[in-house]
C-alpha cells in the first residue's frame, strides 16, 4: 500500500499519467487489509481508523524481528519517536494530599467535542480537573481506603508530529450511532505548552500540516 500511495501522490518522483495513478489507486484499495485487517474495500470505513492503522502498520514493520525486546525499548522505535507521546494522569487525595501518577503511551489524542468550538477548547476540556466522589472515589494508597479526590491529565511531552482525532461519533448504550456535526476551528498554529507537564520550548509549537476528513 505504501508504494502505491507514493505513486498516487507523486512521492516516487516518477510522475505518471492518469492511467498509472488510477492503477495505483486500485492497488492501494485492494491492499487496505495490509494497513489494518478491519479495513475492507466497499465498506463504510472511518478516517481515524485508517490513519491509526497506517501508523500502527508502519510500527509493526519497524519492530519486525524485535518481538523479544522489553516494552520500554519497543516504545523508543522510529515511529514512536515521530508520533509517540505519553499522557500523565494524576490523582490527589482530598484527605492526606497524597498524589499518584500514571503515564500511558499514545500515538494520537482523541478529543471530545461537547460544548467546544475549537481544538484549543477540546484540549482544555479533555485535560480539565475532575472531582472523584461517590461510586467514583479514588483508592488512596496512603490512606488505604477509598477517598474523594481530584484527577487531572496532561501530556508528559510533545511529539514531533501530533495526531489529533475529533470524536464526532457517539455510541450510546441503546440506539443508533450519532454524529456531531459541530463546526470546530483548528488554527494553523497550535501552542501546546499550556497542556504539557513540562514545556520544552519552541518545539512545543505546532504548524498544521494536514487534515483527514470523513465524508
Amino acid at each position: 500500500p505504501m508504494c502505491a500511495l507514493l505513486k498516487i501522490t507523486g512521492g516516487s518522483g516518477n510522475g505518471g499519467g492518469g492511467g498509472m495513478r488510477t492503477q495505483c489507486l486500485r492497488d492501494f484499495i485492494h491492499n487496505l487489509n495490509q494497513v489494518s485487517p478491519a479495513l475492507r474495500p466497499g465498506r463504510h470505513e472511518d478516517a481515524h481508523e485508517y490513519i491509526l492503522g497506517l501508523v500502527s502498520a508502519l510500527e509493526d514493520v519497524e519492530l519486525l524481528g524485535k518481538e523479544k525486546l522489553p516494552a520500554a525499548v519497543k516504545n523508543t522505535n522510529a515511529i514512536r519517536s515521530i508520533f509517540g507521546f505519553q499522557v500523565r494522569t494524576t490523582c490527589q487525595c482530598h484527605v492526606c494530599q497524597h498524589t499518584s501518577h500514571l503515564s500511558e503511551p499514545y500515538l494520537d489524542l482523541s478529543l471530545g467535542l461537547k460544548n467546544c468550538s475549537s481544538v484549543e477548547e477540546c484540549l482544555r476540556h479533555l485535560l480539565t480537573k475532575e472531582e472523584l466522589y461517590g461510586q467514583n472515589q479514588y483508592h488512596c494508597n496512603q490512606c488505604r481506603v477509598n477517598r474523594n479526590a481530584r484527577k487531572w491529565m496532561a501530556l508528559d511531552y510533545a511529539p514531533p508530529v501530533l495526531l489529533l482525532h475529533l470524536k464526532r461519533f457517539e455510541c450510546p448504550r441503546w440506539g443508533f450511532t450519532k454524529k456531531d456535526d459541530s463546526a470546530i476551528r483548528f488554527p494553523e498554529h497550535l501552542n501546546l505548552p499550556p497542556f504539557l507537564c513540562r514545556p520544552q520550548g519552541p518545539s512545543d509549537n505546532y504548524r498544521l500540516l494536514a487534515v483527514i476528513g470523513h465524508m
